[in-house]
């Protein structure tokens, strides 16, 4: 409860790919851990790397600090830098004193790349998709699939995007959430399980395409844990 995502889905053009025009597959997902100001209100927060071969931003200072100060941002690998610039004109505009009497932001941004059905050269999203994320954040069950940064995304052989689950722990557990957000562009046919089924394995055509994908996972509690808990 209280965390809020909102997402930006851009469709235009059809066809052979013209590099910085078209066709556009892409957009941009914002994740807000409440509803008041993150920078004012900080959160811990930890980042665990499986295998890094990402292009994100902000992952220094939380290493650091153990703390996220704003949204967490998910886009197209060639948009990181857009949507970082975007994230910093609303981080003033929200503490218009930052870097003069407070600290400076730290704009939060993963990425996947979406090359294969996005002209990723074009770095279509712009500050007005992000705000327009931002502005439409909301609670409650989020939008799943071919939206916001899973819009030109590929998993298993098949469209990827975005997904999400949460599990309720039992009262004598402490009844915490926990809530899970993943951009998913990876994977071959044959690695497909569903409920620990292996389909793809019968599903597979035989074409399976190397594995060169990735994956970014953003995980949710209201669990009373530091980042260093977290990380672990």
């Amino acid at each position: 409860p209280g965390v809020r995502v909102g997402q930006t889905t851009i469709i235009e053009g059809d066809g052979p790919l013209v590099p910085g025009v078209g066709p556009i597959r892409t957009g941009v997902t914002v994740i807000l851990p409440h509803g008041g100001n993150p920078f004012r209100e900080k959160v811990p927060c930890a980042i665990h790397v499986v295998n890094g071969f990402g292009k994100c931003m902000g992952q220094e200072q939380i290493e650091e600090l153990g703390t996220l100060e704003g949204p967490i941002a998910l886009t197209s690998t060639m948009n990181v830098g857009k949507v970082t610039d975007a994230l910093i004109e609303w981080g003033i505009r929200m503490n218009p004193d930052s870097g003069i009497t407070t600290s400076t932001l730290n704009p939060v941004v993963g990425e996947c790349a979406d090359m294969f059905l996005n002209d990723i050269q074009g770095r279509h999203v712009q500050h007005h998709h992000v705000f327009a994320a931002l502005d439409s954040a909301r609670g409650g069950p989020v939008d799943e699939g071919s939206v916001g940064a899973g819009t030109g995304m590929s998993a298993f052989g098949y469209k990827g995007g975005i997904g999400t689950a949460s599990r309720v722990l039992p009262a004598d557990l402490g009844g915490w959430t926990v809530g899970v957000l993943v951009l998913v562009n990876y994977g071959t046919q044959r690695q497909l399980r569903i409920d620990g089924v292996p389909v793809g394995e019968v599903l597979a055509d035989g074409i399976d395409a190397p594995e060169r994908g990735s994956i970014m996972i953003i995980v949710m509690t209201d669990a009373p844990m530091l980042d260093r808990t977290l990380r672990r």
